[in-house]
């Protein structure tokens, strides 16, 4: 039924999920069989996001136990409470990954398309910029919780060789707590053709 409403090829990959928590726990393992490099998570709209997918980025179910990775969380808004300008936000998810690639490292960054309050980060010139980074080792998920992204958006992402991150809608009376990866083709390719398997 997803792939007839998403108008999905067969060549992209659904893994379900109890949540987009679970989602999030499958995201950090998947990412560990996909590079040999070292990873560090950018979580963009970390405040804005299930409470519990930092804990997941990080190995961790949920609660407070040794961390796997240590993600950067960017958070829409500033200690005041106010929001960030888009390119306030743009400049430190841009930093941050290229901080992270220059100590070698794989980058998993996290963004946001439509937001509980309606909101994206980063913005489709800050894509643009980043491929003046040389060298860049990187994988986008983009978190369309809620279903609040078009079928069109959606293919438009997977096209990119991005991952989307989806969970039932309250709002078309999906069932609360469930998720879905889709995986774009060339990374059902890899994932299928790793040699290293998933970390215990």
């Amino acid at each position: 039924n997803l792939r007839k409403i998403f108008k999905l090829n067969d060549e992209c990959e659904i893994i379900f999920s109890p949540s987009g928590t679970d989602s999030s726990l499958q995201i950090a393992a998947i990412t560990q069989i996909m590079s040999d490099k070292e990873i560090t998570h950018i979580l963009v709209a970390s405040d804005e996001t299930g409470s519990g997918v930092a804990s997941a980025l990080k190995g961790c179910h949920f609660e407070n136990t040794t961390a796997l990775n240590y993600p950067v969380k960017i958070p829409f808004r500033d200690a005041n409470g106010a929001l960030k300008s888009s390119t306030q936000l743009d400049e430190e998810v841009f930093n941050a990954v290229f901080k992270t690639s220059e100590l070698g490292r794989h980058v998993v960054l996290h963004t946001m398309d439509q937001s509980k309050l309606g909101y994206q980060s980063p913005s489709d010139e800050f894509i643009k910029k980043l491929n003046s980074l040389k060298k860049l080792s990187m994988q986008i998920i983009v978190d369309g919780s809620q279903l609040r992204l078009d079928p069109k958006d959606i293919q438009n992402y997977l096209s990119k060789g991005y991952i989307v991150t989806i969970t039932g809608s309250k709002y078309f009376t999906g069932p609360p707590y469930c998720g879905a990866l889709i995986l774009p083709k060339n990374v059902a390719k890899v994932i299928s053709s790793a040699k290293t398997t998933l970390p215990k």
